[in-house]
């Protein structure tokens, strides 16, 4: 009887062999997708103004925006608030371009002239600020709007990034990052710019300045999506050790102490090294904003935390490693 049974097992094993030879053919027999590729603008929500103005004003005399809203000391003094809004699903990182045309004895010079200067001509630059506090709320807000433009300071954030106009195009990419539109595809925080011209021009010319004399300028704007980036906080060697050897100083500890905008927040840290033939570095396994740094070799090392926020922003801070 046993060997009755075990002769049944043998050619249940065998029916389940053919059954799956059988079932091979099929199984490799599959079907076939053709997938057709083509473009589809993508529409970007984005508000320029086409129009504005601007004052040579040798003396940066005081000039009236609104009622109770001057703006002075600008030799060339923008007239009315130019924003720029953003109201995309996606950040968009501005970039622009400028070319001038004279007009009457106005010359364009390449720097600030000096005071030897006599000869009608300005140093013309387009300037870039983030218009912080303005959203769907108030964008439209001439009041606000008139303060706001009047406040900013002398300073663009990143001078290296003013365009110098002249009667040749000049560029500038990556200005500035707007920020996306919220769900309902209105203007939040961060997603405004203002943007003027600025810079300085001859007091005393040796023919007096005349209104006819000046000069237009044509920006044009390219918008491309980006991601958001922002500062994270500090990162602090735990011993203060921030130079390391292949004896006494090994590793350090480091701590990201984290500066995120209200309500936002991070669920994990990422750290990287730049140069791992110098440092490595490990994340805790118990709280990502911390890490250890360990020396490999000589050189230098910049060690980085990153983590993307619940807003879509990616948060990132940086420390220095010597290693000897």
């Amino acid at each position: 009887m046993k060997f009755m049974n075990l002769k049944r097992f043998a050619s249940t094993v065998m029916a389940g062999a053919m059954a799956l030879s059988l079932a091979a053919p099929a199984f490799a027999a599959g079907s076939s997708t053709n997938i057709t590729g083509t473009y589809r603008a993508i529409t970007l929500a984005v508000t320029v103004p086409t129009t504005g103005s601007a004052i040579i004003n040798p003396y940066g005399l005081p000039y009236e925006l609104s009622d109770s809203v001057n703006i002075s000391g600008q030799q060339i003094t923008t007239g009315a608030p130019l924003l720029i809004q953003n109201r995309s699903a996606v950040p968009l990182s501005v970039s622009a371009s400028a070319i001038g045309t004279v007009k009457g004895d106005f010359l364009f010079a390449a720097t600030a002239p000096a005071d030897s200067v006599t000869t009608k001509s300005g140093h013309v630059v387009v300037q870039m600020f983030a218009a912080a506090g303005v959203t769907e709320a108030n964008a439209t807000d001439t009041d606000i709007l008139n303060q706001k433009f009047a406040a900013l300071p002398e300073e663009s954030a990143d001078s290296s990034k003013d365009i110098v106009v002249g009667t040749a195009a000049a560029s500038q990419d990556d200005i500035l990052t707007l920020k996306a539109g919220n769900a309902n595809g209105e203007l939040v925080d961060g997603g405004a710019a203002f943007f003027r011209l600025s810079g300085s021009v001859v007091k005393k010319p040796t023919v007096a300045w005349a209104a006819t004399d000046g000069f237009t300028v044509k920006v044009a704007f390219t918008f491309e999506p980006t991601v958001m980036t922002a500062s994270a906080g500090t990162v602090d060697a735990d011993n203060s050790n921030v130079s390391l050897d292949s004896s006494v100083i090994t590793s350090e500890s480091v701590t990201l102490t984290p500066a995120l905008p209200s309500g936002v927040t991070v669920t994990d840290w990422a750290w990287s090294s730049d140069n791992t033939s110098a440092a490595t570095v490990e994340v805790s396994s118990s709280d990502s904003k911390k890490a250890t740094v360990t020396y490999v070799s000589s050189g230098s090392a910049t060690i980085t935390v990153t983590g993307t926020g619940s807003d879509g922003t990616v948060y990132s801070a940086t420390i220095d490693f010597t290693c000897t």
